[in-house]
């Protein structure tokens, strides 16, 4: 998360930038909390553009919680291949990947199947 100035499709030309990421907890490959703030407040109303450096895809989504209340953070593709977000500063970021919570369903499906199948097959056993 260090390159803050980008070109895409989705309008990110030029975003002054003043973001201090103070820390990062990374939990696998799906899943990040941020914790920002504002270096110095020099005419950008403490907003930057913070930067994933994973390929742009879709499914990744940032929000924060503001007075209880999420709030989804536009998600822009930066220098061309990786994906960026315009935050406020002195915020708290949370950064997942959507689909992976897909494949976490799908492996909890699984292993209850596999429990039914196998408590079907004991039932039939015991009888």
């Amino acid at each position: 998360m260090s390159r803050f100035v980008g070109q895409s499709s989705k309008a990110v030309d030029s975003i002054p930038n003043n973001l201090k990421i103070l820390g990062v907890k990374k939990h696998g490959t799906w899943a990040y909390k941020v914790d920002l703030a504002v270096a110095s407040r020099v005419d950008t109303e403490g907003e930057g553009l913070m930067q994933l450096g994973q390929g742009y895809e879709d499914g990744w989504i940032a929000f924060q919680i503001l007075h209880s209340k999420f709030q989804i953070l536009d998600h822009k593709m930066v220098s061309g291949w990786a994906n960026g977000w315009e935050v406020p500063a002195s915020s708290t970021v949370y950064i997942f990947f959507w689909p992976q919570l897909l494949e976490f369903l799908g492996f909890g499906m699984l292993g209850l199947t596999m429990l039914i199948l196998i408590r079907t097959q004991l039932d039939k056993l015991l009888d």
